[in-house]
């Protein structure tokens, strides 16, 4: 087509129509711009698989829908003292305290957390894969020293390697899961620790692995 536009518009000034001249150089300006900015540009495969599927159809669930569910969870398994749920700016965001996941120092997952994890996961298996997964591990400010943990951020990494091991396990794909552990760095927001009692129910509230739809 571009061939047939330069050809016409050697012709144009015989035909009497000059326009095409410009007209082809524009087309001609386009098409080199554009081409340009193709070879400049780095494409993320996961993203616009994710675009693509998202414009093809409906997701199952906003946040707000599946914060629904996922309370529903926890309210019948009797789990409001150690679940937590909220939606932030761009994902929702559910708090396993560790006293549910883990004796104190250590990243093994406890038998007994692993049927409540599992009624999550069968949840999670459901929605659409325009959704995508964050693992956090949080410590409080105590220092962890250890031969296996020499710091908080050992601990809390790991910690979330297990859980996150767990879900990958279980069927949730790999591919839609990130890993970052935070040791003590991102307590709960000062509003809430006005609110606790005193500084060691605070530590415990911020010793938790948050696990992050978005």
């Amino acid at each position: 087509m571009l061939e047939e536009l330069v050809q016409n518009s050697m012709f144009a000034r015989n035909d009497e129509s000059p326009w095409l001249l410009s007209y082809s150089d524009l087309i001609t300006n386009l098409y080199v711009f554009f081409a340009f900015l193709l070879s400049m540009s780095v494409m993320s495969t996961y993203r616009f698989e994710s675009l693509t599927n998202y414009f093809k159809k409906k997701p199952k669930y906003s946040l707000a829908d599946l914060k629904k569910q996922i309370d529903s969870i926890i309210i019948s398994n009797h789990l409001e003292s150690k679940i937590s749920t909220s939606i932030g700016q761009e994902s929702l965001e559910i708090d396993f305290s560790h006293s549910l996941l883990f004796q104190s120092g250590e990243s093994a997952l406890l038998e007994e957390a692993k049927p409540h994890i599992l009624t999550f996961v069968s949840e999670l298996k459901t929605i659409d894969h325009k959704w995508a997964f964050i693992v956090e591990g949080h410590t409080d400010n105590v220092p962890i020293h250890t031969l296996k943990f020499p710091s908080n951020w050992e601990l809390s990494a790991y910690r979330a390697m297990e859980f996150l091991n767990f879900l990958r396990f279980h069927g949730i794909d790999e591919n839609r899961i990130q890993l970052r552990g935070f040791a003590h760095t991102r307590p709960k927001k000062l509003e809430e620790k006005a609110e606790v009692a005193d500084a060691e129910e605070y530590r415990n509230i911020n010793r938790r692995v948050t696990l992050k739809i978005y």
